[in-house]
């Protein structure tokens, strides 16, 4: 009887023994892990704290070559024909002015007048073509203040020339004449100036150019 108790005890002991879990050291099962494996999981984990450490990519601003790259403000050939029009009428009112004042015949100053403005209205709108072909100072936000300083006094060399010519003619003096081209010439280069600043603010007539492709 006491041997087979005992036999008992021994078979469910070493039962135990079986069923309870294995315990390994940490450092062991890490040694057991293959190496190969673990090594991509370092990787990608690595790369994505990299890209959520870089900096945001700075914004592109649009500076003077991106205006010139979107193109120009070019005019139509009715706006052209409406400035020279118009112009030559505001012209007309200064000019009359100066050649009744200093040649004292109304009679001369509206012969004066008459003559700038059959041959100045062509010669203008011909000139505001040849200007529309131009680039300088002109971007796709309209001309600058120098364009339209150098148009007022490019195209006052030539108007100046114009009235002395048919002033001398029309009076029959060259020293009215000289007076009469003179001050225009001071008028209407302020005038003139003005005038151009204007029409550059208004819009109709105007569409956009694209820009010539550079080589």
């Amino acid at each position: 009887m006491p041997t087979l108790a005992l036999t008992i005890v021994a078979a469910a002991a070493m039962s135990l023994h079986r069923a309870a879990p294995v315990r390994m050291p940490i450092s062991s099962v890490h040694s057991r892990v293959p190496r190969i494996a673990v090594q991509p999981v370092r990787t990608c984990l690595r790369s994505r704290v990299l890209l959520a450490e870089d900096p945001p990519a700075a914004e592109v601003t649009a500076g003077p070559a991106g205006d010139e790259a979107a193109g120009v403000l070019a005019e139509t050939t009715t706006r052209s024909l409406v400035k020279a029009l118009s112009w030559r009428l505001t012209a007309a009112v200064v000019t009359l002015c100066t050649s009744l004042f200093f040649s004292g015949s109304m009679i001369a100053a509206m012969g004066v007048v008459g003559a700038d403005f059959l041959t100045k209205s062509v010669t203008m709108f011909i000139g505001e073509r040849l200007w529309n072909k131009s680039n300088v100072g002109r971007s796709a936000k309209g001309d600058s203040v120098g364009r339209s300083l150098l148009k007022a006094f490019v195209w006052r060399v030539f108007a100046a020339v114009n009235t002395l010519i048919s002033a001398g003619i029309i009076t029959g003096g060259l020293e009215a004449a000289y007076k009469i081209a003179g001050s225009d010439a001071i008028i209407k280069t302020a005038l003139f100036f003005g005038f151009e600043r204007i029409w550059a603010v208004i819009p109709w007539g105007r569409y956009v150019e694209e820009a010539p492709a550079r080589a």
